[in-house]
């Protein structure tokens, strides 16, 4: 299983490429260096009572460390940007 990544690659697609990577034997990421989000922001709004209430979430991989700062490196880095670039490193 190739996953394909690159700077753009954040939150919830860093975790699953860190899951899938950290439990399969057979995953290979392929790109660039994810851009290590590790926050996210919800904010849920009320209008009838005028209650706001934002909140911020930390996303933590599998293995129990917070992934902000942490970009996943790739196997097989890739320098293009093009799909050719990506699927020319898997072939």
């Amino acid at each position: 299983m190739y996953i394909f990544v690159d700077e753009n690659t954040a939150s919830a697609a860093e975790l699953l490429t860190l899951g899938l990577k950290t439990y399969l034997n057979n995953v290979t990421v392929v790109g660039r260096d994810t851009f290590d989000k590790g926050v996210g922001q919800v904010v849920f709004e009320d209008k009838r009572n005028r209650i706001i209430v934002y909140v911020v979430n930390h996303y933590w991989n599998v293995k129990q460390n917070n992934i902000m700062n942490a970009h996943i490196k790739p196997d097989i880095y890739v320098k293009g940007n093009k799909l050719d670039d990506f699927m020319r490193a898997v072939k």
